[in-house]
């Protein structure tokens, strides 16, 4: 019996990106997760505007003292309102 002498098949081509494609789409996505990962770190340690009633004193039907803290950063603009109504009305 004669030996075969047909060449041996091929391998099938390697689909993706490749060694040099895996580099560019990590060069890609690493700066982006650090950004994704610092924004929201960052923003979360900024305290915002906070307010608190400290004290009231009724004077009257028709009179009330408030006193109120309000913590800010340096340059926020803060209006404070008070918004008083009657019992049973909206």
């Amino acid at each position: 019996m004669p030996a075969s002498t047909a060449p041996a098949p091929r391998g099938r081509r390697r689909r993706g990106p490749g060694p040099a494609g895996s580099v560019i789409v990590a060069a890609l996505v690493l700066p982006l997760a650090v950004l994704w990962a610092l924004f929201p770190a960052n923003y979360a340690s900024r305290p915002g505007i906070q307010s608190e009633t400290v004290a009231w004193q009724v004077h009257g039907d028709t009179v009330v003292q408030i006193t109120c803290a309000v913590a800010k950063l340096k340059g926020e603009t803060v209006r404070c309102v008070v918004d008083a109504s009657t019992p049973g009305s909206p």
